[in-house]
């Protein structure tokens, strides 16, 4: 064993089990604590050579592993699951979004005013508020309340006609119609 392998050696004694425990609290839920310590030992190897001297050595890594949590918490992708029948299972989902999404533009494009309009802009048109405020001739501010009460409205008309479910992608994976007076328009 060479100098560097021996010093990754006694790091990997000392501070292995502390790491594993350092991320199972502070990583992202779902993250394996195990996983992280080996990344995190990666790491270290590959900066090995520029790392400080031994008795700044302990702290070096640490930061390391605060990064990698930190890491786990950025921008976190969902966790994946893979449907027994994947092809069946993406047509689906794209059917149910592109449906429920069509149930959404019907119903901004209906919404009374004022939130109608801002909302209609702003989710169908894509344009920025700064852009629809001018266009409007208000602050920005009455422009995000507008679109904050406007989607609320839209949601809960939808919800008030239909259950629908998500997953964590916020993909539509299902509905059904509640039996609901003035709910003719799903489906």
């Amino acid at each position: 064993m060479n100098a560097v392998e021996e010093r990754v050696a006694a790091l990997w004694g000392d501070l292995a089990a502390p790491l594993r425990a350092y991320f199972a609290r502070h990583a992202r839920r779902g993250a394996d604590p195990d996983d992280l310590v080996q990344e995190c030992f990666l790491r270290v190897v590959s900066g090995i050579d520029t790392a400080p001297d031994d008795a700044r050595l302990g702290a070096w890594v640490q930061g390391i592993a605060r990064h990698l949590a930190l890491d786990t918490h950025r921008g976190a992708p969902a966790p994946v699951t893979v449907p027994e029948e994947p092809a069946a299972a993406e047509e689906d989902a794209e059917d149910f979004d592109d449906l429920v999404g069509g149930w959404i533009r019907a119903r901004i494009e209906t919404l009374p005013e004022p939130h109608g309009e801002a909302l209609r802009l702003f989710e169908l048109e894509r344009l920025p508020q700064a852009e629809i405020a001018a266009q409007l001739g208000v602050s920005a501010g009455t422009v995000k309340t507008r679109i904050h009460r406007g989607r609320a409205a839209v949601r809960d008309d939808l919800l008030a006609c239909c259950d629908i479910e998500l997953d964590a992608g916020g993909h539509v994976i299902d509905w059904r119609r509640r039996q609901s007076p003035g709910c003719d328009d799903c489906g």
